[in-house]
């Protein structure tokens, strides 16, 4: 009996991918990775590593639907040899593609990755990424390459039939998960009538999140739980203070200019025109041709 997954999650940072996967999850004919981001098929291939992807798998052996959600995977502008390392792996596999209004995307982006430290090591790229959001957007991958939904899909569609791929809005998502997910259901050929509980599923919100330290995780490598939890209480905090107080680099917020929004908009506008044309919608979601000099608020 086959382990291995057939059903890949993708699509750019901050997308909703995490909450589609534990709708997901909660399926009984489908099992769903844990954990959700398993960065397998941007990374060198090895027999070692795949038997320890394959394990992850394992419990879901007799599911129908065996999935994980890593939206690297669809930054084929960046890791171009996923579609064909995933369909040669398997090849009937199903895929779903989670896109978002880019403007409000590179926000979120910003801030998750202000939170996760990705400016202050190299991660899965050759750079790490800017302090400024305005350079961010425009240098780091995971900003404007990976909004640029339809080469990313056009990519999958060399490996996986137009039956084979599925592209969701966050938008629409978000508004009707019930929906969604009963469509998603349709498409993996299980019962589409299972009602999902959204309470149960995680929300990778923006809003809370903080800027990672890297004198604090240092700390805490360093210095054992154990011996922390031994230090007096004033020490303790006295000793936190001091290493959050520590100078890290400054962060521009500064959003877009009007003229960067309008740079953004002529590399993006046919990128968004054939993800329109190719998920059948004719009117404009997410108002990205309607005013082509203004810089979109925050929503």
């Amino acid at each position: 009996m086959s382990c291995k997954p057939n059903l890949f999650i993708i699509g750019a940072s901050k997308c909703g991918t995490t909450m589609l996967h534990d709708l997901l999850a909660q399926h009984p004919d489908i099992f769903m990775s844990s954990p959700k981001e398993l960065w397998h098929f941007n990374r060198m291939e090895s027999r070692e590593r795949e038997e320890a992807y394959l394990a992850l798998f394992r419990e879901g052996a007799g599911f129908a639907i065996r999935g994980e959600s890593t939206p690297i995977y669809s930054e084929t502008l960046a890791f171009p040899h996923v579609p064909e390392a995933i369909h040669r792996f398997a090849p009937q596999s199903k895929i779903i593609y989670m896109v978002r209004e880019p403007f409000e995307r590179f926000r979120s982006q910003w801030a998750q990755t202000l939170d996760n430290g990705h400016w202050a090591r190299h991660t899965h790229y050759d750079s790490i990424m800017p302090t400024t959001f305005q350079e961010a957007v425009f240098k780091h991958p995971p900003f404007l390459l990976s909004s640029m939904y339809w080469t990313n899909i056009q990519r999958f569609k060399e490996y996986f039939s137009d039956e084979s791929i599925k592209v969701i809005l966050f938008e629409e998502f978000v508004s009707n998960m019930e929906r969604t997910c009963a469509d998603v259901f349709e498409f993996l050929g299980v019962d589409p009538g299972f009602r999902v509980d959204q309470g149960m599923a995680r929300q990778n919100k923006s809003e809370g999140k903080s800027i990672y330290n890297p004198a604090v995780s240092w700390f805490r490598r360093a210095v054992p739980a154990g011996v922390r939890a031994r230090l007096p209480v004033g020490l303790r905090r006295r000793v936190r203070d001091g290493i959050v107080g520590m100078a890290g680099p400054t962060f521009d917020h500064s959003d877009l200019s009007k003229e960067q929004v309008t740079e953004i908009r002529r590399r993006l506008e046919p990128e968004v025109s054939a993800l329109y044309e190719y998920r059948g919608i004719d009117d404009d979601p997410w108002a990205f041709f309607a005013d082509g000099s203004s810089v979109p608020s925050a929503r």
